[in-house]
């Protein structure tokens, strides 16, 4: 294929790859692509944000800063004045995203299936938002190219539907698998772009949702399961090493490559639900009333196999509209003039401070000893077992740092693992139920050390890549193409994975391209969002 002779870089997101699960594919010779790069290129570990998660790790890949800096802290953040947790968007992202900057630059880019990039940026080349896009029609720049990969990529789909534990979808997500792959070659074929990323989020869902039947130390692994779904994550890591031969096909001598995870994976043991614990120590008080009475009923509906039923009836009746179960339950359910402490969806411990939420009751005198006294009960606190849930609790100043901080939550939590190798715990909103309990959708769930994978002429070959983070790799793709970085990035190149680094030009950046768009997403969309990750299961009631 004739190309005009230019060094550009490709990005290929492996959304929650892990060693965990390579390393033993590796060994048994099953993901061939992936051994040629370890054999003629460099890997090692990415280490994720704090929290390991999608939102907050995509987005400091695509700034190279820090959460405290660029402000997503998760799938939701805080807001002040407010009782509420809107989703995120691109549109709150505190820091020029290196889509912003290389199109500035005069650099043709595409940036596909990316976390956090709804609503689309007006990018110097073509941008398709990832997961959190309400649709599929409004998550396309420019607008024409939307009816253009509907003919060349039939099916083309942001998301797949929710996961269920059957052999159907894990189809599905396959299928998808190779849309994501034809989209991929169908926009590099028809443009000439200096940066390429493509992420698959199939791999992050299949493992949440089938690593027990695969892990015999999890503790809801069973053996009476069909071969498809014992394999299920076996097979989707095959698939993804296959799709980097189209992607070799496409690269020039000087090109490079970056396959990269936004986090890790292990299995879950079992769920810590946080406000259970909250109210237990007195820090949280729940209201008694028609809309708790509501909740019970959907949830019982939902075992009987009655959701439907359920929504119809809340369509007929106004009452059940007025008290809306899809609304957050820390709206719903609280109340706040007895509440010290909330775990929120923003993934941590939120105090209801005066002067910050609306019927806030803790004082700036007492913030810092109120915090101090929750991490101490919560260091104390220990399973059936005597294990302790947690690797370790900070205040947000001890891990957060930036413009941003004021959105994190003031206490944050990192999950430990059980020594006998069953799994960690993970963090749980729910307001009902025991503190420990098994969870029976989420299986396993993210950890820090994800992976990197670096391939080209300029790349070492056989080198490790130690202690990089995924913050690094703007500036490492930067150095690369030679581009301009600007002075607030707070990550550095990862230099040992190059024969020979360019140096960087650091400059002062001003946003030279079209501003981002003013308009929040309507009630209608960020429904469907919604629904969508409680369907995920990262969104309780």
């Amino acid at each position: 294929m004739d190309k005009k002779i230019k060094s550009r870089v490709f990005i290929i997101g492996f959304d929650g790859a892990t060693f965990n699960v390579i390393r033993p594919m590796l060994a048994s010779g099953k993901l061939p692509n992936l051994q040629k790069i370890i054999n003629e290129g460099a890997h090692g570990i990415l280490n994720s944000t704090l929290p390991a998660h999608s939102c907050p790790a995509w987005t400091s890949l695509a700034t190279g800063v820090h959460p405290g800096t660029h402000g997503i802290y998760g799938f939701f953040n805080r807001q002040k004045g407010k009782y509420s947790y809107p989703t995120v968007n691109s549109n709150q992202i505190q820091s020029p995203t290196m889509w912003e900057i290389l199109s500035a630059q005069n650099y043709k880019i595409g940036v596909v299936n990316v976390p956090v990039t709804y609503p689309p940026m007006s990018v110097n080349g073509v941008m398709i938002s990832g997961m959190l896009s309400p649709d599929m029609k409004s998550a396309f720049h420019p607008q024409s190219l939307y009816s253009e990969i509907k003919k060349a990529v039939p099916n083309y789909q942001v998301e797949v539907r929710s996961p269920e534990k059957n052999e159907e979808y894990l189809e599905e997500a396959f299928q998808n698998i190779q849309r994501r792959t034809a989209l991929f070659k169908h926009l590099v074929d028809s443009n000439d772009f200096d940066f390429f990323m493509n992420v698959y989020t199939e791999l992050d869902r299949i493992q949440h949702f089938y690593w027990a039947a695969m892990d015999l130390k999890n503790p809801m692994h069973s053996k009476n399961l069909p071969e498809a779904m014992k394999n299920g994550i076996e097979q989707t890591y095959k698939a993804l090493d296959h799709s980097l031969h189209d992607v070799f096909e496409r690269m020039t001598d000087d090109d490079l490559l970056l396959i990269v995870s936004d986090h890790g994976f292990e299995g879950v043991y079992k769920l810590f639900r946080v406000n259970q614990w909250l109210e237990k120590n007195g820090y949280l008080k729940k209201k008694i009333g028609f809309g708790k009475m509501i909740v019970k009923i959907k949830k019982m509906l939902i075992r009987m196999g009655l959701q439907t039923f359920f929504r119809k009836v809340q369509k007929r009746v106004p009452i059940a509209k007025q008290h809306d179960v899809s609304n957050l339950p820390f709206v719903r359910d609280i109340n706040w003039k007895k509440t010290k402490a909330i775990y929120g969806p923003n993934m941590g411990i939120n105090i209801n401070r005066k002067g910050e939420y609306p019927q806030g009751i803790v004082s700036d005198k007492d913030y810092e000893s109120l915090c101090d006294e929750i991490i101490a009960k919560l260091k104390k606190t220990t399973d059936l077992d005597g294990f302790s849930p947690f690797e370790a609790i900070y205040k947000r100043e001890e891990i957060h740092s930036g413009q941003a901080l004021n959105l994190a939550p003031d206490i944050r939590m990192v999950l430990g693992r059980r020594p006998d190798g069953s799994g960690k715990y993970q963090l749980n909103s729910e307001f009902s139920g025991d503190i420990f309990a098994y969870s029976p959708r989420i299986h396993a769930s993210h950890k820090k050390e994800g992976v990197i994978f670096a391939y080209g002429k300029n790349v070492k070959s056989g080198a490790k890549i130690e202690n990089a983070g995924i913050w690094d790799i703007l500036p490492t793709v930067f150095s690369h193409l030679g581009a301009k970085i600007p002075n607030h990035v707070e990550g550095e190149t990862i230099s040992e994975m190059f024969e020979k680094e360019n140096s960087l030009k650091f400059y002062d950046y001003q946003s030279q391209i079209s501003e981002k768009s003013e308009e929040e997403m309507n009630s209608e969309q960020a429904k469907k969002i919604e629904n969508r990750l409680r369907e995920l299961g990262y969104l309780e009631d």
